[in-house]
């Protein structure tokens, strides 16, 4: 998705080099904390960033700071807490790797078994190298399968589209308008479709929504209780910032929720 689409909920990675060991002072990672936190408020003030949260976690999970600035929303001037939730977009594709790599080891897949062996849909794709049966789950973990960037072959240029797909039949229809641009594994390219193809083999392997199996599988295991896709619960509205386009240098506000459709294992968390 595109860069600057959630701009209420910038999200800040530290290293883990930073974390205080033995010989380390408290003192010593408040400063360096102190270095972190002002850069980020700095990159958020001069991006146009509405509202931005900032933690570091030790890898036991502690947190050890949190950070908040601006707004969770504009309108009503709902300021940035603890307790936002952000639409964290494009991050979802995390969850969805996580997903294959606990099959990869509970041996119901290998990252080297051809998509077609769990996707045969994608055999109506247009393939200008005959190259199309190579091309693996592991090509599609990397970005390196060959797809395009949207997953509408007609984004207008924009990796992203308002109305994307609600069903897979609507994705299927439009696979004989999709194009290989390069050969499998030639290089990088950011794909949106090719995670999507991801969340099939999850769904065609376990018999559960995608949603259903990450939830179950690895947003309880790690106690996340407050995640959820797609449309907010009405017990987590008040917490919820919205999302914002930056357009022309200017935060336009976008709503709070959106269905991702057969999207979601791309985007819905």
């Amino acid at each position: 998705m595109r860069l600057g689409f959630y701009v209420a909920g910038l999200l800040a990675v530290v290293a883990m080099g930073a974390v205080p060991g033995e010989g380390q002072t408290h003192a010593g990672f408040d400063e360096a904390w102190q270095d972190v936190a002002d850069l980020w408020r700095r990159q958020v003030e001069e991006q146009g960033v509405v509202g931005s949260s900032l933690a570091f976690l030790h890898p036991d999970g502690e947190l050890l700071a949190f950070e908040t600035a601006g707004l969770a929303d504009e309108a009503n001037g709902r300021p940035v807490t603890e307790e936002t939730i952000y639409h964290w977009a494009s991050i979802t594709k995390t969850f969805t790797g996580i997903a294959i790599l606990q099959l990869r080891d509970r041996d119901r897949l290998d990252l080297d078994d051809p998509i077609l062996q769990y996707v045969p849909e994608l055999a109506a794709v247009h393939d200008p190298f005959g190259r199309l049966s190579e091309i693996t789950i592991r090509h599609l973990l990397s970005h390196s399968a060959g797809f395009r960037a949207s997953t509408f072959p007609w984004g207008g240029g924009e990796d992203w589209h308002p109305h994307e797909p609600a069903d897979w039949e609507q994705l299927v229809a439009m696979l004989p308008y999709t194009t290989l641009l390069f050969e499998p594994g030639e290089r990088f390219s950011y794909s949106n479709p090719g995670i999507v193809f991801l969340g099939q083999v999850i769904e065609r392997l376990t018999g559960e929504d995608w949603e259903v199996y990450v939830d179950k599988n690895v947003l309880r295991p790690l106690g996340m209780s407050r995640a959820y896709f797609d449309v907010t619960p009405y017990h987590l509205v008040d917490h919820r910032s919205n999302n914002y386009f930056v357009q022309e240098g200017r935060a336009e506000a976008q709503g709070l929720d959106f269905d991702t459709g057969i999207t979601v294992s791309n985007g819905g968390l």
